[in-house]
């Protein structure tokens, strides 16, 4: 019924994605790490990291 490979495939992605974003998450020192476009979205401005 369902393809256990491709599942197991998207949960692998999710668990990368998960840790990268905790990773990148020890990096947020304070508010002004940010700044607001002119649309509304926030953007991480660290000196030191290329998203």
């Amino acid at each position: 019924m369902f393809d256990t490979a491709r599942i197991l495939f998207a949960l692998n992605r999710i668990e990368e994605a998960i840790q990268l974003i905790l990773k990148k998450t020890e990096l947020i020192h304070s508010p002004n790490d940010f700044l607001m476009s002119s649309d509304g979205m926030f953007t991480f401005t660290h000196p030191d990291i290329a998203l």
